[in-house]
């Protein structure tokens, strides 16, 4: 089965594979990606991120990260001196391919464009070969001559992709013993085949795991990088034989089962609660608009703030309709019903002095906004011109998040329309605080910053303050 994208499409793949898997049945062993242009792109990106669900990819006029090519002006930097600029930076791995190049180990890669291409420079397609020449056994490049963009059907329909396609297949879990797999979060992708990175060090900075395992000696060993909390799936082992495994030098022991293993330090612990991060619900502010968010708008405040509450929700709908094309639902904030919106994700606007919902959404939240205050743990900015966003737990619900647009007065709210969380590859942090003036400095109008810990706490080490 080969799943294709064109330009300007617009699906969730993942969803697309589901169901292609549910109506047709394919040989899990045969399952390819391929596509052209935006769909080009899409391939890079899920081969990198879901490299266990392809036998083979084949991206098409493809550019491998939106930071430099979805820019106005191409020049977003991928690195920074700055602190600040490096947390907000940091917000936007999960979308950098180039960095993830190493999960194509185990697939193969049949790379096409064209070498006169001046919508998608083909400079994107020698990057990713150059990157590819250096480790990957298993792949093939070739720049049609004198193709632009589009240079007709065979564009798409290339029968040396194909061909390439029938020579290869995706392994059975049982042949995967050797991994070497790597994730920004584990909220967009967290395992490869038996092993999963469940919570990291330093959210949103790269993780990598490199693992060996012999079914037959029943071992598992190896070495990780940025990992809290580790997962094995032991299934493949003789039941209720003795596992070894031998993580970062520290040795346990395990009986194999269906029971997952989780490995906290090289010491096994139990399955963390569900109001931990973890892949259900990892964090940065985007994700809150999953499970069929509902935008929520104040009722509370004065006129001009509730205007701006309203408009800005019914702005953020449109852009959705536009972007994701998408409808949401957006509700007044005395209307919100817990048993009616169950585990659906909340986008809430205002703050606790004009949004009536804020107190039963936001109360244990380290973060708080009213009018002319924002407070997160012990810091403490004033005035009418703080505008922030953040993501919190949804009460309730083990999946769904809040996601939270707010502003300390009338200038801060408007500040909020600058920062566009809906266009491709806009990374955000758990949390950002800023002032108006942001607009005119940059990063230097950025007060806070940073990604919550395991558990939902504010950590000095991974957030950043300007003073």
């Amino acid at each position: 089965m080969v799943l294709t994208g064109k330009t300007g499409a617009v699906w969730t793949p993942l969803e697309v594979l589901g169901i292609a898997r549910e109506k047709f049945q394919p040989d899990p062993q045969h399952v390819y990606l391929t596509g052209h242009s935006m769909g080009g792109h899409g391939t890079w990106f899920l081969g990198a991120t879901y490299p266990d669900k392809w036998a083979a990819i084949a991206p098409s006029a493809g550019y491998p990260t939106l930071k430099g090519y979805g820019s106005a002006d191409g020049l977003i930097p991928d690195s920074s001196e700055v602190p600040m600029e490096q947390m907000l930076l940091r917000a936007g791995n999960q979308s950098d391919v180039p960095k993830l190049v190493s999960n194509y180990k185990p697939l193969g890669v049949y790379v096409f464009h064209g070498d006169a291409d001046r919508t998608v420079s083909v400079n994107y397609a020698r990057q990713m070969r150059d990157s590819l020449g250096k480790f990957h056994p298993d792949f093939s490049y070739y720049e049609y001559p004198g193709g632009e963009h589009w240079f007709g059907d065979i564009s798409v329909d290339w029968n040396p992709i194909f061909d390439f396609f029938k020579w290869h297949l995706r392994k059975v879990d049982t042949a995967v013993n050797q991994i070497d797999f790597m994730t920004a979060s584990p909220g967009i992708s967290d395992a490869y085949r038996w092993a999963s990175v469940q919570q990291q060090l330093h959210p949103l900075q790269y993780s990598r795991i490199r693992l060996q395992r012999n079914l037959a000696a029943g071992t598992i060993t190896g070495t990780t990088e940025n990992v809290r909390l580790l997962r094995f799936d032991l299934g493949d082992f003789t039941p209720g034989t003795t596992v070894k495994v031998t993580i970062d030098g520290v040795e346990s022991q395990h009986t194999a089962g269906k029971s997952p293993v989780y490995l906290l330090g090289g010491k096994t612990v139990t399955a963390p609660a569900l109001t931990e991060k973890g892949p259900h619900r990892y964090g940065t502010l985007k994700d809150a608009f999953n499970h069929r968010m509902v935008f929520v708008y104040s009722t509370g405040g004065s006129a001009a703030e509730n205007e701006w509450s309203y408009n800005k929700a019914r702005h953020d709908a449109e852009t959705w309709y536009y972007r994701g094309n998408g409808a949401v639902d957006i509700i007044a904030d005395k209307e919100y019903n817990a048993a009616q919106y169950k585990d659906r994700g909340v986008i809430i606007y205002g703050n606790s002095s004009t949004n009536k919902a804020w107190s039963r959404f936001l109360s244990g939240c380290p973060i708080q906004v009213s009018r002319n205050k924002v407070t997160a743990g012990s810091k403490t900015w004033t005035g009418g011109d703080l505008c922030a966003s953040f993501v919190w737990p949804l009460k309730g619900s083990d999946v769904a998040s809040v996601g939270v647009i707010t502003g300390s007065g009338i200038e801060g709210m408007k500040a909020a329309y600058a920062n566009q969380y809906f266009a491709g590859a806009s990374g955000f942090a758990d949390f950002m605080v800023y002032s108006a003036k942001m607009l005119e400095t940059g990063a230097a109008g950025v007060k806070l910053a940073g990604f919550y810990d395991h558990a939902w706490q504010l950590s000095p080490s991974e957030m950043v303050a300007n003073d």
